[in-house]
């Protein structure tokens, strides 16, 4: 098969599989937010993208699941309910959803094409699992035959934690998309490039705090070419302007605040009290309850990403792409967990993923020393070998 053609045949059965096979999460609370801000971006005021936003969820979905949008029964009903019921409680969760422009920016398009926004969210998240697959199979086709490489994309999309990416009507399969790319071409580039500030920035756009990753990633530069400061340094300011830019035009909530409603269910103090957390707060939380840090998803993820490191540095020089990225990902995922408590591989299944191919990648490096045959079987026809 043409190595070629082999990420267009996986985006297509990945894509198709998301949108008529429904395994995991389907319709969601926040999805509501995101149709919110939609319809505000062409042009409805709070009370107009309010009514749309329920209106919409309520003709696509079965009674049950609307009436779950609205009360499950948990402690998020002490807004679920408002949030329902009245246009300014509605838009004072907004903030949480508009610093990640991209999503309901797409959303925003279909609606102009009069496509429900329910209906275009989960359009989007399918295509995106579809390229994340695309992309996938692209990158280790590199390394791997091409049959191998579509077997183990297949097993990655497929797989529960990255599967539920697309059938869920929220950013992240996108996001996961925009990581794998931007670390795909970053760790096949000589030098930082325009196009992959570009991408950069925007991980960012579709999820703020990819800031963390890309941060990290402009240092990790200065590391493989040292000497050339100026473009990482230039990289790294256009970051934070993004970020404190997005976050200043769609009033985006202040760190305290937000620590406040990530952590709500570990304060030592009533749930309800509107408050913000301090520093104090936050060392009480950590050494009661151990949280986020002791979780399973956590170490789970950060094996396989302490692996990948392992692996790329015992098959490559320590300044490579493949082994610096591969430290990135270690260092990224205990800050993105602290910024973002949740025991969920959605959230971050990108870093999962990333750190899953570099790890077939330095196997596959490490496969270059094996017998002839087992290098026919396993391996791409080193006639056409290209660099990482």
């Amino acid at each position: 098969m043409n190595y070629k053609l082999a990420p267009l045949i996986v985006f297509v059965i990945v894509a198709v599989a998301a949108l008529t096979v429904k395994t995991g999460p389907t319709y969601n609370w926040d999805n509501l937010f995101y149709l919110g801000f939609a319809e505000q971006i062409r042009g409805d005021s709070i009370a107009q993208a309010h009514e749309s936003a329920y209106g919409q969820a309520r003709a696509v979905l079965p009674k049950a699941d609307y009436d779950r949008l609205i009360s499950d029964g948990t402690p998020d009903d002490l807004v679920r309910g408002p949030a329902a019921q009245d246009a300014e409680a509605f838009r004072q969760q907004i903030p949480f959803y508009s610093v990640k422009p991209v999503y309901p920016l797409l959303i925003a398009s279909f609606r102009c094409l009069g496509v429900n926004g329910v209906i275009a969210s989960f359009w989007i998240s399918a295509a995106a699992l579809g390229l994340l697959a695309a992309l996938c199979c692209g990158w280790l086709s590199r390394h791997y035959a091409v049959g191998i490489s579509m077997a183990i994309t297949l097993l990655i999309a497929f797989s529960s934690g990255v599967f539920n990416l697309g059938v869920d009507p929220r950013p992240d399969a996108l996001y996961c998309a925009a990581v794998i790319g931007t670390l795909m071409l970053s760790v096949r580039s000589a030098r930082l490039t325009g196009p992959l500030i570009a991408l950069m920035l925007l991980c960012m756009l579709i999820r703020p705090d990819a800031i963390i990753l890309c941060v990290f990633m402009c240092l990790a530069w200065m590391i493989i070419r040292p000497g050339e400061y100026l473009r990482p340094l230039i990289a790294l300011a256009l970051c934070v302007a993004l970020y404190l830019g997005v976050s200043r035009a769609m009033g985006a909530y202040s760190w305290p605040t937000l620590m406040y409603h990530a952590y709500i269910h570990y304060l030592p103090y009533p749930q309800t009290h509107p408050s913000r957390v301090h520093v104090g707060d936050l060392v009480h939380i950590y050494l009661k309850f151990g949280q986020p840090l002791y979780s399973q998803t956590f170490l789970t993820m950060l094996l396989m990403a302490v692996l990948a490191l392992l692996a790329t540095a015992l098959t490559g020089p320590a300044r490579t792409p493949l082994v610096v990225f591969s430290a990135v990902l270690v260092l990224t995922l205990p800050l993105h967990f602290l910024v973002h408590p949740s025991d969920n591989l959605r959230v971050r299944s990108a870093y999962y993923v990333a750190s899953l191919i570099l790890l077939l990648i330095a196997i596959s490096n490490a496969a270059a020393a094996a017998p002839a045959s087992v290098q026919r079987w396993l391996l791409r026809d080193q006639t056409r070998t290209e660099t990482a």
